[in-house]
């Protein structure tokens, strides 16, 4: 957990920030946790402006804190009158640089992340199949299929419910599924493998 604060008066702004990152448990052993961590930075070199970063330290594997310091050289002795432009400006740094996040790289977080939600959705469905097998003693085929069915409806609607972004077009879904269909594919084959799932179920997938 991250604690950070900001203390405003009419003269001046005080920020800080804890020091300590967790690493997560493996194989059984403890999470440790480290006290030597920077997550408050100069936006400018030439100007007062902070930066405080929490949750993951990387953005598709590439550390803030470089970030930040590739922005920083960027920025040089360009000023903005307002914090909120310099936070615009770096947002469109980050979406637009070409070379700050690789294609493969790119790929490969697209891949993960899809792995991972439909990895949730693979979850509940075998929740729901072993509720049943607990109570029943045994489920049915038909049975399995309306759990899959209904589990997948209704992620897909919750996400087709959403609004976007403001910054984000409307082509935005059909590019991504046009670009990555690749590795949406190959995540959705790895965890639904061996389920009864229609071609129509699948598109949904995709979508979600």
């Amino acid at each position: 957990m991250t604690a950070e604060i900001a203390i405003l008066n009419k003269t001046a702004i005080a920020l800080a920030a804890d020091s300590a990152v967790t690493i997560p448990k493996v194989e059984g052993k403890k999470p440790k946790i480290y006290y030597t961590t920077n997550k408050l930075f100069a936006l400018s070199k030439y100007h007062s402006i902070g930066v405080m970063i929490y949750g993951n330290a990387e953005f598709m594997k590439t550390p803030w804190e470089t970030i930040i310091k590739i922005y920083r050289k960027k920025l040089n002795k360009q000023k903005f009158g307002k914090l909120e432009e310099y936070a615009k400006h770096f947002l469109e740094f980050i979406k637009n640089d070409k070379n700050l996040i690789s294609e493969s790289d790119q790929s490969h977080y697209l891949y993960i992340t899809s792995f991972y939600y439909f990895f949730i959705i693979r979850y509940e469905i075998d929740n729901q199949v072993k509720l049943i097998i607990e109570k029943d003693g045994k489920i049915q085929d038909s049975q399995i299929k309306n759990i899959i069915n209904e589990t997948i409806k209704k992620h897909y609607n919750d996400w087709n419910e959403a609004k976007l972004l403001p910054n984000i077009p409307k082509s935005h879904i059909s590019e991504i599924i046009k670009k990555y269909g690749n590795e949406i594919s190959k995540a959705k084959e790895e965890v639904f493998k061996k389920l009864p799932i229609s071609n129509i179920l699948y598109e949904l997938l995709t979508k979600i």
